[in-house]
């Protein structure tokens, strides 16, 4: 089996499909959102670039999201500017953004209600922490009456 590569333009594709898929609408357009930051520096390189099939690329999957033959549309036109280091740099700047917000959003608070004997089961938690605190001991339990 062969190693299976993405390219740069293939992971900010991905990205943009399923941030599309879960908005259920076009982002961009002045979004406030990392990938919203991301589909406007792309729509603008295109057009500076007058690359009509960038664009185009990117309005279908802003429209229709997860579509793998889409995607592999846009990401096909990314990587023909990737070799470009300054638009290789400012994609790089913004992918690594949007992963540390990704990152930065998965690591909250994560609040859990205990019921019954209390056991609490997490599995495959890493650089976690776990407290329980419990309202009354259960019937038994030490120091309860």
């Amino acid at each position: 089996m062969d190693p299976i590569s993405l390219s740069l333009g293939g992971v900010a594709a991905a990205v943009i499909g399923k941030a599309t898929e879960a908005a259920g609408s076009r982002l961009g357009e002045g979004a406030s959102s990392a990938v919203g930051r991301l589909v406007d520096w792309l729509r603008a390189r295109f057009r500076d670039r007058e690359d009509d099939a960038g664009a185009g690329a990117l309005a279908k999957v802003e429209n229709v999201g997860d579509s793998p033959r889409l995607l592999s549309e846009l990401a096909a036109a990314i990587d023909r500017h990737a070799a470009d280091p300054a638009f290789r740099g400012g994609l790089q700047r913004l992918i690594d953004e949007i992963d540390a917000a990704g990152r930065r959003a998965g690591a909250g608070p994560i609040t859990q209600m205990v019921a019954g004997d209390g056991n609490v089961v997490a599995a495959q938690l890493t650089d976690s922490e776990i407290h329980v605190t419990r309202a009354d001991p259960p019937p038994g339990a030490r120091g309860s009456a």
